[in-house]
């Protein structure tokens, strides 16, 4: 497919899944029975084409020729894999200067004319100008991993055009955190380029990550939202392979943030005993109303107290009436009166039972 094309079903498929959330929650803050068959027939349609716009499976696609290149985005996978494997030698500063100097050793695919930026003064500086920086590079390594940074140098500058390659180095640097670099740096010195098995398991964290951001989702709100997920992978221009996707580890964020969304949601609903939302002491459970087990979803939850405000204001609208009217068939005229204080269950068993009482009279 070609990118309008893409761009296109993006954007048809961006309205569908507004539409979609737009009407689940119109359906659910009006208490309104949602036609389930065909918002599911829909929203399955719409994740299935999320994920076909995500895997980017065009009709170019072709699994015998699934191979590391085609699979990898060159341009992000060079600066996280090299910049944590060489990390203790190169440092923030020195990734592109030393990554010219070893492309001029082995395949030489920069010109001289060109230039790359400087990390220490973001300027740009021509590849001539470095004439000066070889002893410098190799005094940061030892000999051994010299010759295994030049070999990765003529790997990965092979994977991108020589343009390409030059507009990699004139990046904004290698800027991932020391943590993630303490992490990453154990597994990108396990795995050479040389070795396309290692390769695809470095891009293979992503898919897990993706995985677990589903599974995530889906735990902690249900597995409607977990396919909107899917929907949305499919419209983000971000999670393509020309931006992210294709990289090493670069999707670990998101899932630790929907991970942290799951334990604050669970978080949220573990309240000291006898404890309400709002701190105060609930009745017993004989005296409360059962609750849908949608609202064990946080997101549920905060309609479903919507829906009990919204209640709430009605009951109070009109309880001047509901208490002074008479029962038509009490023959007494005695007045239906509501003690003071009552939360919105314990008014409606009140009025279960008063109507209970009325009907017997």
């Amino acid at each position: 497919m070609s990118a309008d094309t893409v761009t296109f079903y993006r954007v048809l498929l961006s309205l569908i899944g507004i539409g979609l959330s737009f009407g689940y929650y119109l359906y659910y803050l009006r208490d309104r029975a949602t036609p389930k068959r065909i918002y599911t027939a829909v929203l399955i349609l719409c994740a299935v084409f999320g994920l076909y716009l995500y895997l980017e499976l065009g009709p170019q696609f072709q699994l015998q020729r699934t191979t590391v290149k085609r699979m990898t985005n060159p341009h992000d996978f060079y600066h996280y894999y090299i910049g944590s494997k060489y990390f203790r030698e190169l440092g923030y500063f020195d990734l592109y200067e030393c990554s010219a100097v070893a492309d001029q050793q082995r395949r030489k695919a920069l010109r001289p004319d060109w230039k790359i930026r400087d990390l220490r003064t973001y300027r740009y500086r021509t590849i001539s100008s470095l004439a000066d920086r070889p002893r410098y590079c190799q005094e940061l390594f030892s000999a051994e991993r010299w010759r295994s940074f030049g070999r990765d140098i003529e790997v990965l500058s092979g994977w991108l055009s020589p343009k390409g390659w030059n507009t990699a180095l004139k990046d904004k640097g290698y800027n991932a955190t020391p943590v993630w670099t303490m992490v990453a740096a154990r597994f990108s010195n396990l795995v050479p380029l040389e070795s396309a098995a290692g390769v695809f398991w470095l891009l293979s964290f992503d898919w897990v990550f993706s995985l677990a951001i589903f599974v995530g989702v889906g735990l902690a709100y249900g597995w409607r939202p977990a396919l909107l997920v899917a929907v949305f992978f499919g419209l983000n221009s971000l999670s393509a392979t020309g931006f992210v996707k294709g990289s090493f580890s670069r999707l670990d964020w998101l899932a630790c943030l929907v991970l942290a969304g799951q334990l604050a949601g669970q978080c949220s609903h573990e309240k000291p005993d006898g404890q309400g939302p709002d701190g105060h002491q609930e009745a017993p459970h004989h005296h409360r109303t059962a609750q849908p087990a949608a609202v064990a979803h946080p997101g549920h939850q905060r309609l479903e107290e919507i829906r009990q405000q919204q209640g709430d204001q009605q009951w109070h609208g009109h309880r001047a009436h509901r208490v002074a009217e008479p029962h038509e068939s009490g023959g007494g005229g005695e007045e239906q009166r509501v003690p003071n204080g009552l939360e919105l269950p314990e008014m409606q068993m009140f009025q279960r039972v008063t109507a209970v009482a009325g009907h017997r009279r």
